[in-house]
C-alpha cells in the first residue's frame, strides 16, 4: 500500500512538472513570436535584412507550440516574401501539411504564388503569368461555388491582387461589379477594393 502511495506521489509530481514545462514552453513560444514580429517591424524601419533572418529563427521556435503555430507559419511566409527568397519559401511551404494552415487551400495557393514569384524574379514572365492565371482561376472557381452571402474576403483580396498583375483596372472593376451581384451583403467591402485597385507590376 505504501509503495502504491509513493508511486502515485511520483506520478503526480511528474504531471505537475510536465504541466509547468508546457506552460513555460507556451510562454517561450509567445515571447519568441512577439520578438519575431518586432524584428519585422525593425526591418520596415531600416530595411536591414539581418532582422528578417533573426525573425525566421524566432518563428521556427514559436512554431513548436499549437497556440502560435498558425501565426508563426504565416509570419514566416511573409518574411520569406520580404527577403524575396522565393525558392526557399516554396520549399518551406511544401514541407508543411495542409492541416497546418487555417484553410485547406492555403498551402497550394501560397506555394504556387512563391513559384510564380520565383519565375518572375528569374525573368520568366510568361511562366509566372501562367501560374498567376491558374491561381486566379482556382480562387474564382472557389468564390463562384460559395453560397451567396458567404464571401471569404481574404480569398477575394488575394484574387484581385493576383489579377492586378495582368488585368487592366477596368477589367478588375468589371469583375468586382459581377461579384457584387453574388454577394450583395458585402458590397461595402467590394467597393473598398474597387477604390484601391491599381496594376501591380511587382511585389
Amino acid at each position: 500500500m505504501q509503495i502504491v502511495k509513493k508511486l502515485w506521489i511520483v506520478i503526480f509530481i511528474s504531471m505537475l512538472e510536465s504541466c509547468s514545462a508546457q506552460t513555460d514552453r507556451v510562454e517561450d513560444c509567445e515571447e519568441n513570436y512577439a520578438k519575431g514580429r518586432d524584428f519585422i517591424n525593425k526591418y520596415a524601419e531600416s530595411y536591414n535584412k539581418e532582422y528578417l533572418y533573426t525573425a525566421l529563427s524566432l518563428f521556427d521556435s514559436s512554431f513548436l507550440c499549437k497556440s502560435t503555430r498558425f501565426q508563426s507559419i504565416n509570419s514566416k511566409i511573409i518574411t520569406y516574401n520580404l527577403l524575396r527568397n522565393y525558392k526557399e519559401g516554396s520549399e518551406y511551404i511544401n514541407s508543411l501539411q495542409s492541416e497546418e494552415f487555417k484553410k485547406p487551400y492555403e498551402k497550394k495557393i501560397n506555394k504556387e504564388l512563391f513559384d510564380g514569384y520565383f519565375l518572375q524574379s528569374s525573368g520568366d514572365s510568361i511562366g509566372a503569368r501562367t501560374i498567376f492565371m491558374q491561381i486566379a482561376s482556382d480562387l474564382k472557381t472557389f468564390l463562384i461555388n460559395k453560397k451567396s452571402g458567404d464571401l471569404e474576403k481574404d480569398v477575394l483580396s488575394t484574387l484581385i491582387f493576383i489579377e492586378s498583375k495582368y488585368f487592366s483596372v477596368s477589367q478588375l472593376k468589371d469583375e468586382l461589379e459581377e461579384l457584387k451581384g453574388k454577394f450583395p451583403n458585402d458590397k461595402e467591402f467590394i467597393d473598398s477594393l474597387e477604390k484601391v485597385i491599381t496594376p501591380i507590376e511587382d511585389f
